[in-house]
């Protein structure tokens, strides 16, 4: 719907939109009958069975959404209306005839634009299956397959089941489509979920109920001729205005305000709750991301110190390895050791070298070990060599 927050945009182009008019009545003939409607009575096609938004009420005058806007639009435009009562292949047959002039309640689409001109959208209607409550199990428009659908002739819904493909029963109008289900006709009607909850209190159709599906929603506008520009104009002028002085979300309310809250179903409850919802987890889940991140950063700063600390400690451990090791290597370095077989003379017992030369054993393993001589006599040799000599008096004679 176009009610709503009034804004400063409604407001100027709303201005916009009669200084349009104003330029063009300007310009008309002198005596010549403006275009728009002013001046002259329009004709104006309602539906008197299409509740909330056109339907007759209880003093057997046209009453409704689109009714009641049309009536306060006329009052501040200054426009005659003649308000005509016709089933819907009625209003679309006297609208090609070119007997009306305004059509009040007419569904945008596409398919129509080539023959009528729309204004800016009143509501958005959203279309419902209603079943009978103990028929074939029928839970979503998948399962209409090869089944029979009621809709009301040369309405939208009629040129959607036909391009779906399902088997078509036509009706006068809504009440007729729900009244033939309801005697067991059809296995479905494809019918307005707000037009369903005005006829769903009545005793007649207490064996029937919608299924909690939803067709794509429809705009819902007051339509004019092709080419009847300036009286779209007027219109739309006139919307504007009503919106400005919030008498079109007031009588909104009075007709679709009620209804609309008791078809709060569980998708739908959602979706109005979603506004709300959806903030307060982004809240939470931003509140829960921080405290997490805190925790994170302490666990983390935590971790990290300990591995800082096992790190000095292994590198200080490393280093008294480093330093260890390298003394090592320098006790290796002043340490010459032999191994292997020598060969030795088994007479003199001189020791042949890696070059093959035969030296004495003191010098060949003086030149490969750590070791040095120091020369003396065991007592073999001392008797055999010098026997005058006699322990005790002083060195032997030379």
């Amino acid at each position: 719907m176009i009610g709503g927050r009034r804004s400063g945009g409604w407001s100027r182009a709303g201005r916009l939109l009669g200084v349009l008019l104003g330029l063009q009545c300007a310009l008309l003939p002198a005596g010549a009958v403006p275009p728009d409607g002013t001046g002259t009575r329009l004709v104006v096609a309602s539906k008197p069975n299409a509740p909330p938004f056109e339907y007759t009420g209880t003093d057997g005058a046209l009453d409704g959404y689109c009714v009641e806007v049309l009536r306060e639009l006329a009052r501040l435009e200054g426009l005659d209306l003649e308000f005509r009562a016709l089933r819907n292949h009625e209003v679309w047959a006297a609208f090609d005839a070119g007997t009306v002039d305004v059509v009040s309640a007419a569904v945008y689409s596409e398919a129509r634009t080539r023959r009528m001109e729309f204004s800016i959208p009143l509501a958005q209607v959203g279309y419902g299956l209603v079943v009978r409550a103990e028929g074939p199990g029928i839970r979503s428009e998948r399962d209409l397959a090869g089944r029979e659908v009621i809709v009301v002739q040369r309405s939208p819904m009629e040129a959607y089941a036909q391009g779906a493909g399902h088997r078509q029963r036509l009706a006068q109008d809504y009440e007729a489509c729900l009244l033939d289900l309801a005697r067991g006709a059809g296995d479905a009607a494809l019918v307005p979920r707000v037009t369903w909850l005005h006829f769903s209190k009545r005793p007649e159709f207490r064996g029937l109920r919608m299924v909690p599906t939803e067709i794509y929603p429809y705009r819902m506008c007051l339509a004019v001729r092709k080419g009847d520009s300036l009286l779209l104009a007027k219109l739309n002028e006139g919307l504007f205005r009503l919106k400005e002085r919030g008498d079109l979300d007031r009588i909104y309310e009075k007709h679709l305000g009620s209804l609309e809250r008791t078809d709060l179903t569980l998708a739908s409850a959602f979706r109005k709750l979603a506004g709300w919802i959806l903030p307060a987890l982004l809240v939470v889940g931003f509140l829960v991301h921080l405290a997490w991140t805190f925790v994170l950063r302490r666990l983390v700063k935590r971790r990290t110190a300990d591995l800082q600390a096992e790190l000095e400690r292994r590198q200080e451990t490393e280093a008294e390895l480093a330093r260890n090791l390298g003394a090592l290597q320098a006790a290796l370095a002043e340490v010459k050791q032999l191994s292997g077989l020598l060969p030795i003379c088994a007479g003199c017992k001189k020791i042949r070298d890696e070059r093959g030369g035969w030296q004495p054993v003191e010098r060949y393993i003086s030149e490969n070990t750590e070791a040095t001589f120091s020369h003396g006599m065991c007592p073999d040799c001392l008797a055999a060599y010098y026997p005058d000599f006699k322990p005790g008096n002083g060195a032997p004679a030379s």
